[in-house]
């Protein structure tokens, strides 16, 4: 759809980018006291109602610390905590749980000579088999010191000794502003007026459902599907509602994967 908007990308899309990042002196904040924690040899867990932006906040310290230097290992919260990130050293699978346990506290320990303390982002919100085994990667030592860092989302009742740092839920204006951020930094900060900006960020229950609501607004101009005579003038696509299907499967085909945050 924002191709034929004449966008650069997808504005809404869910795939954190550095281009992307939206910030207000909050949530600098956040992540300035984040980035010290780490700094010091603590762990960090983010906090805060949903819609609140943690994951991309999250991501934004991982990217930053990686620009820093530091090792970092993204993984994912699957069923299988050390599946994954046995996968994310780029290992073969373990057969057993032992052997999962001592290929990754040998690829953070190789890591910690190279670079130092290894940060383990964990991208979603661990369950607890997972916060149980970063409470162990946590608690490796070597002379005093960390050998990992875990960095997660979650609520603040369990998991490895962290520093706690809460993310403030975002405003109407914040929801509005950011919006408009997404747009302006693909190249259609016109595409949407102030008023429905506004209409969206009063609707939005977060900074996700900003996104989705965004992305209806984008297929409301791409296809005409309710839109005033004003928004039908602005779709350059000119697709007709009948041609959505076809058009969309076309699209995400030709589209190039995106990388990971």
């Amino acid at each position: 759809m924002w191709q034929g908007l004449g966008l650069r990308r997808d504005p809404f899309g869910p795939v954190a980018d550095g281009g992307l990042f939206w910030d207000t002196p909050e949530r600098e904040a956040v992540r300035s006291r984040a980035a010290e924690a780490l700094e010091s040899g603590r762990g960090v867990a983010l906090v805060g109602p949903e819609g609140c932006g943690r994951d991309t906040l999250l991501a934004r310290i991982a990217a930053e610390a990686l620009g820093r230097g530091s090792p970092v290992l993204w993984v994912e919260p699957g069923p299988d905590f050390l599946a994954s990130a046995v996968e994310a050293t780029g290992a073969e699978p373990s057969a057993t749980a032992d052997e999962a346990a001592r290929v990754v506290y040998e690829a953070v320990l190789e890591r910690f000579v190279e670079r130092g303390a290894v940060l383990v982002a964990v991208e979603g919100r661990p369950g607890p088999d997972a916060l149980a085994e970063l409470e162990a990667l946590a608690a490796l030592r070597v002379a005093g010191r960390p050998l990992a860092l875990p960095l997660w989302v979650g609520d603040g009742s369990a998991g490895p000794p962290a520093e706690i740092v809460p993310v403030p839920r975002p405003s109407r204006e914040d929801l509005r502003a950011f919006l408009f951020h997404r747009l302006a930094a693909v190249g259609g900060p016109d595409l949407l007026s102030f008023s429905q900006l506004d209409r969206l960020a009063s609707q939005a229950r977060g900074l996700g459902d900003a996104l989705r609501l965004g992305r209806q607004s984008l297929k409301i101009l791409t296809f005409g599907r309710g839109a005033g005579p004003e928004q039908k003038r602005s779709n350059p696509a000119g697709f007709a509602p009948e041609s959505e299907g076809e058009v969309e499967e076309l699209l995400s085909t030709l589209e190039p994967e995106g990388p990971g945050p």
